[in-house]
């Protein structure tokens, strides 16, 4: 046969079979025949090397690698929509704004709602510094978070949502008005429009509840409470939290935790420019209310000159006296309701009427407007500039990341996967300087600290299962696993119905020999549900332990709760803190017991087995942190296998166990 029909012995073939053959003739050796070192065998083994080095990197930076992958290759997937009309679809929807305040506030809407004023309305660490020369960190931070919405709009087959959650008290709930004539719901009215006309979702849920403070319980059940995907939450409990720095401290670090980060906005936080300037050094971005001159626009309604029957209704009978909603005749018309509702609670002095409430949420919404506008101008000047971008480390994406005082990319091309990787990419950038930014030492009244500052509390993941309405996890059905989810109607309003038991009527019959008998869930129609449905949401459930029951349970979190809060394969530290009922002006039912008469009994709380002894009280005598050792090692509690925490409660005299809240961090 010929040379075709054989295999070719190769180099190495040879030299192996010649040193297979000394071997035999020479007796064993020690080791086989070395292959000689090739270049392509040496290639080979650097490859190698590569490799094991790339997939290494891969693993720790795999966000960020996948975004410079993509800027790298310039990868373009062009919008649904050209920017352009983006553009104009955004002007004609405010277009349509502008026409509503018209007819709300009449000859008052051109100065009220201006554009150069409206962008006033909100203030920044920059403004407070007055650095007119300097990036605004905060403002180019909202618009970043805009501009990633939109091009995910023009880019993605799924749902593009921008959430805005309202976090406060009674007043910002709209107690005394109708449900949708609360501020947060004039928001998402405002909003919805223009934003859906880019495909944008845009929704504002209005989760205030009255006799609420911030902080620790509200702070720390951010993402039980509000949601696991918001862009913005604000904060109004200026009523309630009062000169206390350190629940606003711990409210803005929770919001830098979060899983979202969502961009704070606060009405009336008195410490609001020192927070925010901090919170901003450390990745974040926040926005104060700054309006209150724009009630000087509007004339005094009980002025002799003035008829009030030509002014416009929303400034008709609202300011009496330079003071709003007071006085003859406008604190007769503070409150628009008995055509829905003839009886409504709450109808107080402290409490905004609806004038109040339509302004607050038109200003709100005019600022977002102006600066989402702002970002689409931003994506169309992009286009022109595209071309002009180098590989130089001041342009590229590895550059500016690099730079502390940058927040956004160089080069802007236009609606594309890869600008959007690089707005992702700042995102992450902020995140981790969040995590490695050293947090506020003053969080809680009573000085609860952990190596110096409890940056647990602060920046570590935590779970939360919370009684509290309005609550994300109650309405998606997580909390007893028992529901499926709501469905979302307006302003943070659900069709969710009660589940759990009514306190004020029949309750289980006590199962004192079933030391499996799980916390119950319960709520109270005869008193806070005992309104017009039209009205509140907000509502005091409970977790409920009898003392008829002897032992009852509870994990924290369980499966369904692990899934929805991104927990599997996360390990928490093992802090628990338990919060109990707050009792409305310091009163509470007869049959209370506390926390603290669970420690060291032979009934009482016990954790994976292990006895609380103590704890400590880290607000007002309602939320505690468990023990059940001395130092600072008592406060971590071992998990079981599957990272949960399971708590027997054995209530230790005759009475009853109210808690509102758990928390696992």
């Amino acid at each position: 046969m010929g040379d075709s029909s054989h295999t070719r012995t190769s180099e190495w073939d040879e030299l192996e079979a010649r040193s297979l053959i000394a071997a035999e003739a020479n007796g064993a050796q020690d080791s086989l025949p070395k292959r000689p070192r090739s270049k392509q065998f040496l290639h080979r083994q650097i490859l190698l090397i590569c490799l094991l080095a790339l997939c290494a990197v891969v693993t720790l930076f795999k966000e960020d690698i996948i975004a410079l992958m993509i800027f790298e290759h310039e990868v373009e997937i062009f919008g649904k929509i050209p920017v352009e009309e983006l553009r104009s679809l955004v002007l004609e929807g405010k277009k349509g704004f502008d026409e509503i305040v018209k007819q709300e506030y009449g000859e008052y809407a051109e100065q009220v709602f201006d554009t150069v004023s409206v962008l006033k309305y909100f203030k920044t660490p920059n403004d407070v510094a007055k650095k007119k020369d300097d990036v605004d960190i905060s403002r180019e931070r909202l618009k970043r978070r805009m501009k990633i919405k939109i091009i995910e709009s023009q880019i993605s087959e799924g749902t593009t949502t921008f959430t805005w959650a309202v976090g406060g008290h009674s007043a910002a709930a709209g107690h005394g008005n109708l449900f949708h004539q609360a501020y947060g719901n004039i928001i998402e009215q405002s909003l919805k429009g223009v934003f859906g006309s880019l495909g944008i979702n845009f929704n504002a849920k209005n989760y205030a509840m009255g006799g609420t403070k911030s902080a620790p319980e509200t702070a720390l059940c951010m993402e039980a409470i509000y949601g696991t995907d918001i862009d913005i939450i604000s904060w109004d409990f200026g009523m309630i939290d009062g000169r206390a720095i350190e629940l606003y401290n711990l409210w803005s670090q929770r919001a830098g935790a979060h899983p979202t980060r969502p961009i704070l906005f606060s009405f009336g936080q008195r410490y609001s420019d020192s927070v925010h300037e901090f919170y901003e050094r450390s990745g974040g971005a926040g926005f104060e209310q700054n309006y209150a001159n724009v009630k000087n626009i509007f004339p005094n309604s009980d002025d002799d000159d003035v008829d009030t029957s030509k002014l416009p209704p929303a400034v008709r009978n609202y300011i009496c006296g330079g003071h709003t909603e007071v006085g003859e005749p406008c604190g007769d018309f503070k409150w628009d309701t008995n055509h829905t509702c003839p009886a409504i609670r709450s109808q107080t002095s402290w409490h905004n009427g609806w004038k109040d409430h339509l302004l607050i949420g038109r200003l709100s919404a005019a600022f977002i407007l102006e600066t989402f506008l702002q970002a689409i101008d931003e994506l169309s000047q992009a286009t022109d500039e595209s071309d002009q971008t180098s590989n130089s480390a001041e342009t590229t994406l590895e550059g500016a990341l690099t730079d502390p005082h940058s927040v956004l990319p160089r080069s802007q091309p236009d609606i594309s996967l890869r600008y959007l990787a690089e707005l992702r990419a700042f995102e992450n950038k902020d995140k981790q300087t969040f995590l490695e930014s050293m947090p506020p030492n003053d969080i809680f009244e009573k000085g609860l600290t952990h190596k110096g500052n409890f940056t647990t509390f602060q920046k570590a993941k935590s779970f939360c299962r919370t009684s509290m309405l309005p609550s994300q996890a109650r309405y998606d059905g997580v909390v007893t696993g028992e529901k499926k989810p709501a469905t979302y109607l307006f302003g943070g309003k659900t069709d969710y119905a009660d589940e759990g038991h009514d306190i004020k009527r029949k309750l289980p019959v006590p199962e004192p020999e079933n030391n499996s008998t799980e916390l119950m869930l319960v709520y109270n129609t005869q008193d806070n549900r005992k309104t017009c449905n039209a009205t509140i949401i907000d509502f005091k459930d409970l977790f409920y332990a009898r003392y008829e029951d002897q032992w009852m349970k509870t994990t924290l979190p369980n499966d369904e709760e692990m899934e929805y809060f991104d927990l599997v394969g996360h390990k928490l530290e093992g802090i628990i803190m338990l919060c109990t009922l707050v009792g409305a002006f310091g009163r509470f039912p007869a049959d209370y017991v506390t926390i603290p008469e669970f420690y060291n009994q032979t009934t009482g709380l016990i954790v994976n087995g292990i006895k609380v002894s103590d704890g400590i009280d880290v607000h007002e005598e309602r939320c505690y942190v468990l023990k059940h050792g001395e130092g600072e090692d008592g406060y971590f509690f071992p998990a079981n296998d599957k990272g949960s925490y399971q708590i027997q409660i054995r209530v230790p005299r005759k009475g009853n166990l109210y808690l509102t809240s758990m928390v696992v961090l």
